[in-house]
């Protein structure tokens, strides 16, 4: 019994190496991604699940002492972290190169790839619904496979190792969550600290960090400020809730009509500053004259349902590679005061 024990540590030991080289490491390159749930990324770790869980139980047939928890632990912790797709992709990779190989592995990935769907794990992410994914198939594969356990001289240590297996396959899940929920809190922070909490734009400190990444490109862009007219006016005569509340709605606004590639944040006050990833004047032109026309023609409505017309003014410049985003700003500032002083609702190009 010992020696057993022994062997199916040193297995399980090895087997946890392979899981936390092939699950965690791509796993954390994804979640520095700005999105890390888009679909490419949950197919990636699909594969990438798929295949080390191939990989643990073809070291299983080798060694015999592999447990099953541990085969299917990069399954059920990409299907838990990424959700259905991942798991999916990741159980038809594994059925393809191992099903057949052994009537009790098969049974048991069966049943525990019907209990993920049935307690849909990946959207519960309770203890107890991953437990019974867990626990349930390795009872399942007892009894059905009991007879010929018993006449193996295998009931024990098939029992043994089931225990192992879910002891095991709860202390990574444990480490994972406890990991996520720390992740999922230092996401949180990071958001608040790059988002304007009350336009829920970008603020400031990522605009500093938008170019940082746009300058990599070595492209030409236009800058334009973005300045809301006879906004104290709305403050004193409705108060600063409404004030607040037109601020948000002009946000929400201004990103209906910008491009998905172009960049949008508060500047400060009842300024914004959008970038646009373009070095086309007809084509920046087009795209302010469209933003002005647009909030013209909105009417915005305060907290006590009294209905603005609000208009904006526009000053822009293009941003030249290699030269100072300062010296482009202060031109797009100059030619904001010009469009004020002009008459406002208007768009003028330094």
């Amino acid at each position: 019994m010992f020696q057993l024990m022994q062997s199916v540590l040193t297995s399980s030991f090895n087997a946890v190496c392979i899981i936390y080289l092939c699950i965690s490491l791509p796993y954390l390159y994804i979640i520095t991604r700005q999105k890390p749930n888009q679909l490419h990324y949950k197919i990636l770790m699909g594969v990438i699940a798929g295949f080390t869980a191939t990989y643990l139980a073809d070291f299983h047939n080798q060694t015999s002492t592999t447990l099953f928890g541990l085969i299917i632990s990069p399954i059920v912790l990409t299907a838990l972290i990424f959700g259905p797709v991942p798991l999916l992709i990741s159980y038809a990779i594994h059925a393809v190169f191992v099903f057949g190989l052994s009537p009790f592995y098969d049974i048991f990935i069966m049943s525990f790839m019907f209990l993920s769907i049935a307690l849909k794990i990946w959207d519960n992410k309770k203890y107890y619904t991953f437990f019974l994914s867990v626990f349930i198939p390795q009872c399942i594969n007892i009894a059905l496979n009991f007879e010929r356990l018993v006449s193996l001289g295998y009931l024990y240590r098939s029992i043994f190792k089931s225990l192992m297996s879910i002891i095991l396959l709860s202390i990574l899940y444990f480490i994972f969550s406890r990991f996520q929920k720390t992740f999922s809190k230092f996401s949180m922070l990071q958001f608040q600290s790059s988002t304007d909490q009350l336009t829920k734009l970008p603020n400031r400190f990522s605009i500093n960090r938008h170019l940082d990444n746009f300058k990599q490109t070595r492209k030409d862009c236009f800058i334009a400020l973005i300045d809301i007219d006879f906004f104290k006016k709305v403050n004193d005569s409705h108060g600063h809730s409404a004030g607040d509340k037109i601020l948000y709605d002009i946000a929400q606004e201004l990103k209906s009509v910008i491009r998905g590639n172009d960049f949008l944040a508060r500047y400060g006050g009842e300024e914004f500053l959008l970038l646009i990833h373009t070095a086309d004047n007809r084509i920046a032109r087009e795209i302010l004259a469209r933003i002005i026309t647009h909030i013209r023609d909105t009417l915005f409505i305060t907290p006590d349902n009294h209905s603005l017309n609000i208009t904006i003014s526009i000053g822009a410049a293009l941003y030249v590679k290699d030269t100072s985003f300062d010296d482009a700003l202060k031109s797009a500032d100059k030619a904001l005061y010009q469009a004020k002083n002009g008459g406002r609702d208007e768009v003028v190009f330094h």
